[in-house]
């Protein structure tokens, strides 16, 4: 684990593993970039450490309670390793449930996704009637193309913290938080 510390940036690591996760990316593995610096400095992102990039999620399967993800990471080879790791699962852990506190809470992402509908509503209109002709808006809201895009994604992040919480609570036994917040949501499922 030292030596895979030496060499990639962890803290961005479990970071990409717990977004794909989370989000139900079940793509995740075909798609990997990451990328360092050639020039080792001071600078933050200097340290010649490799860094994942997170790109490309549209391989998410917006259903709440699928685990496809959970079990297509516990295969790829370098996760499976990683995870036998003490500090590294506990840390994965913290950081999943954060996610459903903090980034992901239903609260926060349903006013994002509402934003995102307002912006791109129109867009995603005119691309529709490009192709299959005119439609009224109350009917536009009624397609598959919408209910993608914006209803069952809204769905998804209000029902996936429950799953996600209870999950890793028992399966990574979190034991060790440092939040009280996220100690708190882990005793509803021991």
């Amino acid at each position: 684990y030292k030596k895979v510390q030496n060499l990639v940036d962890i803290k961005g690591l479990i970071d990409y593993y717990a977004i794909q996760l989370y989000i139900n990316n079940v793509d995740f593995y075909d798609n990997i970039k990451y990328w360092n610096t050639i020039t080792v400095s001071n600078s933050t992102f200097n340290d010649g450490k490799w860094r994942y990039i997170l790109f490309d999620v549209n391989g998410s399967r917006w259903h709440p309670m699928d685990l496809t993800t959970i079990e297509l990471l516990y295969k790829e080879n370098f996760f499976k390793q990683l995870i036998q790791n003490k500090e590294f699962k506990h840390n994965f852990a913290q950081k999943i449930i954060k996610l459903s506190f903090r980034e992901f809470e239903p609260k926060n992402i349903t006013k994002f996704i509402d934003k995102q509908e307002k912006l791109y509503y129109q867009a995603l209109k005119q691309d529709y009637e490009r192709w299959k002709g005119k439609i009224s808006d109350d009917d536009f809201i009624k397609t598959q193309d919408y209910f993608l895009n914006f209803i069952q994604v809204r769905d998804f992040f209000q029902k996936r913290p429950d799953v996600i919480k209870k999950y890793f609570c028992k399966e990574l036994d979190y034991s060790q938080p440092t939040e009280e917040e996220v100690k708190n949501v882990c005793k509803q499922y021991r």
